[in-house]
């Protein structure tokens, strides 16, 4: 690892701006390490070495690559600082939302027949049962995901 590691830093001895912030060494052996190289302007450039030969095999600016964009709108909305916070008050109010659905269900009194839907019942009672039903178990989900994603 050593070795590989003066590689890159040789390979970018030009560029002393740049600084090794990480090294991503995946479990699959055919998989190349991933240098994350910081720039002063808060730019990543990720370098792809192979790990049998130590060679440079490319390198890439992470934030001109679709999976770099694609977390900036899951983490920030693209919208920087105020979109995480934005996303964390989201994320807050969907885990209070979940919770109170799971307390006020209404199948917990009979929790048997709470998942129980009646299709020869009238229009209305079978919508009901529908989101009763759906309701829990997506309260259930929706619970973890969005206190993950509050933390």
């Amino acid at each position: 690892m050593e070795s590989v590691l003066e590689t890159v830093k040789t390979a970018y001895a030009k560029q002393p701006d740049l600084k090794i912030s990480s090294v991503n060494t995946l479990p699959d052996p055919h998989l190349p390490y991933r240098f994350w190289l910081q720039a002063p302007n808060d730019k990543s450039l990720q370098v792809l070495v192979n790990p049998y030969t130590g060679i440079v095999m490319g390198s890439r600016n992470w934030d001109e690559t679709i999976i770099s964009w694609t977390f900036k709108l899951h983490y920030q909305l693209l919208a920087g600082e105020i979109g995480t916070i934005i996303v964390g008050i989201v994320a807050f109010m969907l885990l209070i939302l979940s919770i109170t659905g799971i307390v006020l269900w209404p199948g917990w009194r009979k929790l048997i027949s709470g998942f129980k839907i009646k299709w020869n019942a009238h229009p209305k009672r079978v919508n009901f049962d529908v989101h009763k039903v759906s309701g829990i178990l997506a309260a259930v989900f929706l619970t973890f995901i969005a206190f993950t994603g509050f933390c």
